[in-house]
């Protein structure tokens, strides 16, 4: 394969994310911005300075549906700088994902070997609108877990998560636990 040459903007295709070859700057995709379904409810950023792996999470945000994305850095990086205009408009993430409401300039790490990983200029857009088409195409990105942001928070998270009742009720525990442990037991009888 001929090395890759970075120019324009490239596009992280599994992970809806884009950079600028020239600013460095990073953000979500224009199809990633209308996934979330307006305004966004909660925008997590990190901090300049951070670094960040492709396997760590760049930030969270809860769009109007509630659901909680994650975004992934395109790049291995440390942060220079987290876009000041997202502190006082998150709403500018989903109006111009890929103008004023970028999420950070990165000082890539590993520039020669993950650049290729993206998808560069016109050859990039035309891979990215063929992944939209498959199916299912936002999974990797549903967050799972619940962001915090201290110490505190995730003491409260998890005291609310202890104080909830785990089954509904007699017949919920006799589904989920007992008719399962007793086919289990019946199969190794057989």
């Amino acid at each position: 394969a001929a090395p890759v040459t970075p120019a324009g903007v490239g596009t992280k295709v599994d992970d809806h994310t884009w950079l600028d070859a020239t600013t460095l700057r990073c953000g979500i995709t224009r199809a990633f911005a209308a996934h979330l379904g307006g305004e966004p409810v909660d925008l997590a950023l990190p901090s300049a300075g951070a670094f960040h792996r492709t396997s760590d999470a760049l930030a969270h945000v809860t769009g109007a549906s509630g659901q909680t994305m994650r975004v992934w850095p395109p790049l291995t990086a440390t942060l220079t700088r987290v876009n000041p205009a997202l502190l006082d408009d998150p709403g500018l993430l989903v109006r111009d994902p890929m103008g004023e409401g970028w999420l950070a300039t990165l000082a890539p790490v590993a520039w020669a070997a993950e650049a290729g990983g993206l998808e560069w200029g016109p050859r990039g857009a035309a891979a990215y609108r063929s992944a939209l088409r498959a199916t299912d195409t936002w999974a990797d990105l549903l967050a799972t877990a619940v962001h915090v942001r201290s110490a505190e928070e995730v003491l409260a998270e998890l005291r609310r998560r202890r104080g909830a009742p785990r089954f509904a009720d007699g017949a919920a525990v006799t589904e989920q636990l007992v008719d399962p442990l007793r086919s289990a037991l019946a199969a190794d009888t057989e």
